[in-house]
């Protein structure tokens, strides 16, 4: 499925922006997630208050993607 994601976005490169800001800022938001990610499962492994906020911030993420699938509908 990536291959196909990945696709989808090299082909909007040259009619929606300049190739290289476009690629630059997309490689900068993949960089930052995947930062985001790591310190979060560092956060998760070495302190207990971590997993309890962890938790609980999935929960209300999880919450939140419920009330945005119902008010669609």
């Amino acid at each position: 499925m990536r291959y196909f994601t990945a696709f989808a976005h090299g082909e909007e490169i040259p009619t929606i922006a300049e190739p290289a800001p476009y690629i630059a800022g997309f490689m900068t938001g993949t960089i930052l997630l995947h930062v985001s990610g790591l310190i979060l499962a560092d956060i998760s492994t070495h302190y207990e208050k971590g997993k309890t906020l962890l938790r609980a911030l999935g929960g209300f993420i999880a919450l939140s993607g419920l009330y945005f699938l119902i008010s669609a509908i």
